[in-house]
């Protein structure tokens, strides 16, 4: 006859186990949600890369005010001379 466990022994290691395999499937659940996320966050990028290419090319460089549309130019500052 095969050796068992104590039922005290048995209830513990399942008990372990089970808690091992949860925390395991919500590692891997995790996982798959960052995946999409981060196909989300860079697909968003993409799109905002296409419009700021599109409106640069339609008003050059400028900066825009997200809170009411205006548009000003970018100024570069000229560069000092060495002497």
């Amino acid at each position: 006859m095969a050796k068992k466990l104590t039922t005290e022994e048995f209830e513990k290691v399942k008990t372990v186990y089970n808690t091992y395999m949860e925390h395991d499937r919500k590692v891997h659940e995790f996982d798959m949600l960052h995946a999409r996320a981060l196909k989300m966050f860079f697909d968003s990028e993409d799109a905002l890369n296409l419009v700021r290419a599109e409106l640069e090319d339609k008003y050059g460089s400028v900066n825009i005010n997200l809170e009411n549309g205006e548009i000003q130019e970018v100024v570069e500052e000229a560069e000092e001379v060495k002497e």
